[in-house]
């Protein structure tokens, strides 16, 4: 069986120390370019992968981030084969942008109109300890799961959300969209444009 590299496989390689190989994987200053470089060639030489537990061990940072789904419409979603494809495709970005900064997304469901989704909330960051939580619809707008994210100091994004508040707003100008798409067919020479409406 093949034995595990670790960082001090990469340190011997690079013929440096395990702090200079641990601030090259953390992007932390004071590392010369050139002693960078060697440290990258010899992770990508030996394969080397960071452990998740080691890094978080190494500061303040956990090198995570949490997703917060409404359990209800997840799992109706699911069941009948119509979830909503657009947050499916947010939480897939936000998977592959995690993935290239040595992060993790992990997706947790919330029951957003549950009497104890304050303890359910509390309870997933107390166990995943995320560097910042990321809401879709309906938490983004759930004033029990933002005001508790701002209490606890937690970073957080809102997604689709248009109300005021604290974390910071991701969303896109549905009107504008709409009419860049109206504009798009009427210069196709189309006169007679249909509009389907989803739920309020």
């Amino acid at each position: 069986m093949r034995r595990a590299v670790t960082i001090k496989h990469v340190a011997a390689e690079a013929g440096v120390s395990l702090q200079t190989v641990s601030r090259v994987i953390n992007n932390e200053p004071n590392v010369r370019p050139v002693v960078q470089e060697r440290v990258r060639a010899a992770v990508a030489k030996l394969g080397y992968v960071p452990s998740l537990a080691a890094r978080r061990m190494g500061g303040s940072r956990s090198y995570l981030l949490m997703a917060l789904n409404d359990r209800d419409r997840t799992i109706e979603g699911w069941k009948s084969g119509e979830g909503t494809d657009w947050v499916d495709q947010m939480l897939m970005g936000g998977m592959l942008k995690c993935e290239a900064h040595g992060y993790r997304m992990i997706f947790e469901l919330v029951d957003t109109h549950s009497d104890h989704v304050d303890a359910a909330v509390r309870g997933a960051i107390a166990a995943l300890h995320p560097d910042g939580v990321i809401l879709t619809p309906p938490h983004s707008e759930n004033p029990a799961i933002t005001g508790l994210l701002s209490q606890l100091g937690l970073p957080f994004a809102r997604i689709a959300s248009i109300a005021e508040g604290d974390g910071f707003a991701v969303s896109m100008d549905d009107a504008k969209a709409a009419a860049f798409a109206t504009d798009h067919l009427l210069g196709l020479g189309h006169v007679r444009i249909g509009f389907i409406t989803g739920s309020e």
